[in-house]
């Protein structure tokens, strides 16, 4: 029998590592994560000293030119340097449980320096240099440099940071020989058959969670799918599962007005949406002890209220409404347009 999982990569592995059901929702489950503003922003950075690195072109004058303009001078003097090399394609770590993948920034071989740019906001988040010695991408692609150069007695790992909100830079360097390397391959090893493992699970509730992680990096995206892990099975079957169980024959339309409520004598008089939950919005805040879901940390209490709604469905009613201007509604429109069948907007 196949493993669902064909292939692993850093991110990946440090994902599973802060909680193994978050990765089971990005990588099993495959909820679709909108792209973030720093995330593009990082990207375009590295596009512009990818550039730099193989042509030799000055970064341009945008916003992404200027971060990576602000670094140049950290980055070793040399002409020889690989850039965006495959670990797959060109340097494969063939004792590894599954397949990994990933691609290295740059390889100076003169230095047997593996260096990697970093886009980050504030100095504080940048890596020390014990920090990067046990870092999961870097001890990766010191793994796949060191199998490919079997007299390489040590690699060096280096991070170069650039500044997005302010122009900074910073360079971090670590030494790392043969012995320390294979040693936390060893760990990362055992990580990657844990995901093996974990990717078996026929449901997101079987993936361990991690409930101390809920709150790193501002907040998990999965926060409202965890309220309904039960619910959550490999992409493939999930599929199927949907199509056995609607049947549009048995159902009414579902309409969500927002913003607008239809004349006076319609027979879809629409039911405020908030009043429609208020049961479950009750029930919340007795668990959490609070007077209004707003006042729960970092979301968590709006995350449980869709992740109820998702779970219990349109109410028993043929119509709501909710109001744009409220507290609820942009937590809530999401899951209410995915729930109905029409949604009727103010113009």
């Amino acid at each position: 029998m196949q493993s669902k999982l064909e292939h692993v990569s850093a991110s990946q592995i440090t994902t599973f590592r802060d909680c193994p059901r978050k990765w089971y929702f990005d990588k099993i489950v495959k909820v679709p994560r909108a792209s973030t503003a720093a995330t593009e922003l990082g990207s375009a950075v590295h596009e512009e000293l990818e550039h730099y690195l193989k042509e030799g072109r000055n970064p341009s004058n945008t916003p992404a030119g200027d971060i990576a303009r602000s670094g140049l001078h950290l980055l070793p003097k040399q002409d020889e340097v690989y850039v965006e090399l495959s670990i797959e394609d060109h340097l494969p770590i063939h004792d590894s449980p599954v397949k990994i993948v990933g691609f290295v920034d740059a390889i100076y071989p003169k230095e047997r320096r593996i260096l990697d740019h970093k886009t980050s906001s504030n100095k504080k988040y940048t890596k020390s240099e014990r920090e990067l010695k046990k870092n999961v991408q870097m001890l990766l692609y010191a793994k796949a440099y060191l199998n490919h150069d079997p007299d390489a007695p040590f690699v060096v790992l280096t991070h170069v940071y650039y500044g997005t909100k302010s122009r900074w830079s910073k360079r971090v360097d670590a030494y790392v020989d043969r012995t320390h390397v294979d040693r936390e391959w060893e760990g990362i090893k055992h990580t990657i058959n844990e995901m093996l493992k974990t990717a078996e699970a026929p449901t997101a509730q079987d993936a361990t969670p991690h409930f101390d992680a809920c709150s790193k990096f501002g907040g998990c995206p999965y926060q409202v799918q965890c309220y309904q892990a039960s619910t959550h099975t490999p992409k493939h079957n999930e599929n199927e599962n949907t199509m056995k169980q609607e049947d549009p024959k048995k159902t009414k339309t579902k309409i969500l007005y927002v913003g607008c409520i239809p004349m006076k004598g319609a027979s879809n008089r629409p039911v405020n949406a908030v009043e429609a939950y208020d049961e479950l919005i009750q029930e919340l805040n007795k668990s959490f002890n609070v007077p209004h879901l707003s006042c729960v940390e970092y979301g968590k209490g709006w995350a449980a209220l869709v992740g109820g709604i998702e779970r219990a469905g349109w109410p028993p009613v043929s119509a709501l409404y909710l109001e744009p201007i409220s507290k609820e509604y942009e937590h809530l429109i999401t899951a209410l347009s995915r729930l109905a069948d029409v949604v009727v907007r103010r113009i």
